[in-house]
């Protein structure tokens, strides 16, 4: 990564903890690290993929609003928000050199 990547990404991360303080994302007081602390086992790799919880071709957006809405009885964020962009790119971040294996997810 560059100086300016690096920077942009700091900024990012600033920006996802800033947004995400100010948005209400469940109502059983759970968090998204509870169960991802540090985005694990979230392998954004393997997105879009078929989700049988979901009936459906899902991207990890997608998956993201599912958490949200379905065990987290949260209301989605919109799929094009600030929030959901800091959220992705942090999920994608903290995956960097983990490996895809094939089928296994």
């Amino acid at each position: 990564m560059t100086t300016r990547t690096t920077s942009l990404f700091a900024l990012c991360i600033a920006s996802l903890v800033g947004l995400l303080m100010n948005v209400v994302l469940t109502t059983t007081a759970m968090a998204c690290a509870m169960c991802h602390p540090f985005a694990s086992d979230t392998h954004p790799q393997a997105f879009p993929k078929y989700q049988v919880s979901m009936n459906k071709f899902a991207t990890l957006r997608d998956m993201i609003n599912w958490c949200i809405e379905k065990p987290n009885q949260g209301e989605k964020i919109d799929s094009d928000s600030d929030a959901m962009k800091a959220l992705e790119a942090y999920i994608y971040w903290s995956n960097t050199g983990s490996v895809l294996v094939p089928g296994k997810y």
